[in-house]
């Protein structure tokens, strides 16, 4: 019986993996309030705008010696008007320990802003 228990804890730990193991991180930090009253994820659609595209993906956070802090980024394709287009990333992370989530990193086109800087890039590529 001990063997049938400890086969099963395998078998779940497996799945966990196989299925990455990150959806409720995710699902959470797309549920959390951006700024007043909006999600991140209605937020992070907003930056995206009606042709725009995005995909998030979550992942251990390399940056902390932490199991319980995941990293979880949203990847913005956002055209522009010059018919070129943008790559926005948003890096958040998620304790899971204390389920807390902050904005951890903006990526503009491959360079990492400042929080502050990156806040008044998104809002001019809105304004594009």
């Amino acid at each position: 019986m001990h063997t049938l228990g400890r086969a099963a804890a395998i078998f779940a730990v497996a799945l966990l993996a196989a299925c990455g193991g990150y959806d409720s991180d995710i699902a959470t930090v797309k549920k959390a309030e951006a700024t007043s009253g909006t999600s991140n994820e209605a937020w992070v659609n907003d930056i995206a705008g009606a042709r725009g595209h995005v995909e998030w993906f979550a992942g251990k956070a390399v940056a902390y010696n932490n199991d319980d802090i995941v990293e979880v980024v949203a990847k913005i394709d956002r055209p522009s008007a010059g018919g070129g287009a943008h790559k926005i990333e948003l890096h958040f992370i998620h304790n899971r320990q204390t389920d807390k989530i902050a904005l951890d990193n903006i990526m503009v086109d491959g360079k990492s802003q400042g929080l502050m800087g990156g806040a008044l890039n998104l809002l001019l590529l809105q304004l594009q």
